[in-house]
């Protein structure tokens, strides 16, 4: 990349999810690891994410797109990573699946870490 190249996106719209969607289960996320390397250029993130059915209908007893999302920060709260985890196992529900991974930074130290979760059946 060149030097003067400047990456940047904007959110253009959102739309709120339904709470009787069935097209989302609920996470459960337990974070074991945050770690910001001392140079901030990457971040460890390490844990268990699982769900728990809430209705007994098989659709909801399997989840077969499972991923986590990494947004790392700057110290001006500016995106300066990001990073999706795609899971290679189905998830069943009450079962959990391991993740470990890290979020580079493109530039400025790394200060924060938000994770987001998307489970769908």
């Amino acid at each position: 990349m060149p030097p003067d190249f400047v990456a940047y996106a904007d959110l253009i719209s959102v739309n709120p999810i339904s709470p009787d969607d069935q097209r989302y289960l609920e996470s459960q996320l337990d974070i074991h690891k945050i770690e910001i390397f001392q140079d901030g250029q990457q971040a460890r993130l390490a844990g268990l994410l699982g769900f728990q059915a809430v209705q007994s209908d098989v659709e909801q007893s399997t989840a077969t797109t499972v991923w986590i999302s990494a947004i790392a920060y700057d110290g001006q709260k500016n995106i300066v990573g990001i990073r999706k985890w795609i899971a290679d196992d189905i998830l069943t529900s009450g079962n959990q699946i391991d993740f470990d991974f890290n979020v580079y930074s493109l530039g400025p130290p790394i200060e924060n870490v938000d994770i987001l979760t998307e489970i769908r059946p």
